[in-house]
């Protein structure tokens, strides 16, 4: 074995309770941080108000599980921006805590912080999730869970591993789609493997299966009674009917390939600079741990390629990846470990701040430059909306503008226009609500959300304009318009 490339300073020996606190220490303040920046929601969020409203075992394409978690957290907090926050940034440390447990069946404490905090060099970790993202996080944090939970029966097999993998696997399956490819993945890489899945080779597997089932069926039986309304984003995957077959086997490759790129430059770039400048050591035979880890994300990434194969998809979005590729972050880590001298280890150390306080001064300069959507001045135009339309008025609003809405008057009736839900038929005065000043948005926008009303018109359209802060004076204008049915009198 060669020299610890870490040595400890001389003096008071570093609690190795510290390790894992600077973790919880650091998304404690990003949920403080978030809640002080406060501004419009987001994309993400907006989704949330209205979702996290009740229980249901379905609210559209996306799986229950996180807005059930928000809505637990709302009963507490309210529809709070640091409800929202406290949700998002507890599942993060739940991600990084569950790594730096798995860093710690090879490690030692402080060795097991360096390598968990490879997460740091992924930007939809360390960023995006920061940014926006609600579900994926969820579904990284479950997969963190299952790979855990596979490598603790791989090691010790036990009832209440097996019972904790039918628990996360149920967890999993209610979190995101893109879920199943980090067990099916693991299961196939254990097969390389005859000293782990010796362990698996157990009738209590099927109890984990039982539990799992048990968990996601009735979610999943939702689903089959109500596809039109839980495949509706499936249209995003469809080929183009009038594309050659040769484009339709290349464009899943090339979208596939940049998808990995994307997500794994920085963390390949940084690695390799570091092992060019300061590699040492010769490195010990590759442990079972990092050899399964990469075999996961290879395993994982043919079969997501077989997938964009089979459906021509022309776009692989990151966050798609995320509940595979996390493993990147701690495995490169684990792999720059033995390889790096100690100055190397402290310049990957510094790395991990750099880019920890770069996420930090980005945040508020990406939610208020400009004409973001966090930026937009909901907290001004929301009262005087009010005023104008009356607090007993039915708003019909697309998700981000309604969202926003009910955020700031949360007493109003408001209705998400973006939902697939069956509308409610609005009981006494209702407006259209949207963002921009385009008439006929509202007319639109009413005629799509109640098809089967053709003969329901838009009145007068009504503007109310406000500056965004930093976008030198220009405004974000909201447009209201009353809804007249036949026989109302004109407003």
């Amino acid at each position: 074995m060669s020299a610890d490339p870490m040595p400890r300073a001389a003096g008071r020996a570093i609690p190795d309770a510290i390790w894992p606190l600077s973790i919880v220490a650091y998304f404690v303040f990003q949920t403080f941080y978030r809640t002080a920046l406060g501004g419009a929601l987001g994309l993400d969020d907006a989704q949330m108000i209205f979702d996290a409203r009740s229980f249901a075992w379905g609210y559209g394409p996306q799986l229950p599980l996180f807005a059930w978690l928000q809505h637990l957290v709302f009963m507490v907090t309210g529809p709070t921006m640091f409800g929202l926050a406290l949700l998002k940034n507890t599942l993060l440390c739940g991600t990084v805590l569950t790594c730096y447990g798995l860093m710690r069946t090879r490690l030692d404490p402080r060795r097991a912080w360096v390598a968990t905090l490879g997460l740091v060099l992924l930007p939809q970790i360390a960023w995006e999730s920061q940014r926006a993202l609600t579900h994926s996080v969820l579904a990284t944090f479950s997969a963190a869970l299952c790979f855990a939970t596979i490598w603790w029966i791989a090691r010790r097999p036990s009832l209440a591993g097996f019972v904790t993998l039918g628990l996360v696997l149920g967890m999993g399956l209610l979190s995101k789609y893109n879920f199943v490819l980090l067990p099916i993945s693991t299961t196939l890489a254990l097969i390389g493997f005859p000293e782990l899945r010796a362990s698996f080779r157990d009738r209590r597997l099927f109890l984990s299966l039982l539990i799992a089932a048990a968990i996601a069926l009735p979610p999943y039986v939702w689903i089959l009674n109500h596809p039109e309304i839980a495949f509706a984003s499936a249209k995003k995957f469809d080929a183009a009917e009038d594309v050659s077959l040769g484009a339709r086997l290349v464009g899943p490759v090339l979208a596939t390939g940049q998808g990995i790129l994307n997500f794994l430059a920085l963390p390949l770039l940084v690695g390799g600079l570091l092992y060019w400048r300061y590699r040492e050591s010769k490195p010990d035979a590759p442990q079972p741990l990092l050899r399964l880890m990469l075999r996961v994300m290879v395993i994982g990434l043919v079969l997501l390629l077989l997938g964009a194969l089979a459906v021509g998809a022309g776009q692989i979005k990151d966050r798609w990846l995320q509940p595979l590729l996390f493993l990147a972050g701690p495995a490169l880590g684990l792999w720059l470990l033995p390889r790096l001298s100690a100055t190397g280890l402290r310049r990957l150390q510094q790395v991990y701040a750099v880019l920890l306080v770069l996420v930090t001064i980005a945040l508020p300069i990406h939610f208020f430059q400009g004409k973001s959507r966090n930026a937009a001045p909901f907290e001004t135009l929301v009262p005087q909306l009010v005023a104008a339309v009356g607090a007993d008025a039915t708003l019909i609003a697309p998700q981000w503008e309604g969202a926003n809405i009910l955020y700031r008057a949360p007493r109003m009736t408001v209705l998400n226009a973006s939902s697939d839900f069956t509308k409610p038929l609005p009981d006494g005065p209702a407006f259209v609500i949207w963002d921009g000043t385009n008439a006929a948005t509202g007319a639109g926008l009413l005629r799509a959300t109640y098809p089967d009303h053709p003969d329901w018109t838009t009145g007068e359209v009504q503007q109310l304009a406000a500056p965004y802060p930093f976008a030198d004076g220009k405004n974000f204008t909201l447009s209201f318009a009353p809804v007249v049915k036949p026989g109302d009198q004109p407003r």
